[in-house]
């Protein structure tokens, strides 16, 4: 079975996945001080952000960066190979509301895990994201 190889394999099913959920407006590598956000997204419909953090193996590592980024998300997920992906402590997760999203080799995804509303989110840093992904086209 083919495996992913660098995170970077998983943005493009990982963007897929959130473009059909409505997430028209994308940015890969998006900085948070000193953090980059692997994804970012804007759902102008919903307006609704949502931030994902790619990883390979390191589950514990996705989900201390995925708690940052409540900061500035209202929804925020970590993706990761499925394999990986079914190792991750979902009650963890769920009690800070974060999501989890599988990657299939093929390439395809599978929630998992959905995100929760942010109870964190501070409205400057999410309005700021918002104007950057509002200047670029769908």
């Amino acid at each position: 079975m083919p495996t992913f190889l660098r995170e970077s394999a998983l943005l493009d099913p990982v963007s897929g996945s959130l473009r059909r959920r409505g997430y028209r407006r994308q940015r890969p590598e998006v900085q948070f001080f000193e953090y980059s956000m692997d994804l970012y997204g804007y759902a102008a419909t919903k307006n609704t952000t949502t931030a994902v953090e790619l990883k390979l193996a390191r589950w514990t590592r996705a989900f201390e960066q995925a708690l940052i980024y409540q900061l500035c998300a209202d929804l925020v997920y970590l993706a990761l190979p499925m394999r990986a992906a079914e190792r991750v402590e979902r009650p963890l997760l769920e009690r800070h509301g974060l999501g989890l999203i599988g990657v299939h080799p093929g390439p395809r995804c599978v929630v998992l895990l959905e995100a929760q509303q942010s109870t964190v989110v501070m409205p400057s840093y999410r309005d700021f994201y918002v104007r950057l992904m509002q200047e670029q086209r769908p």
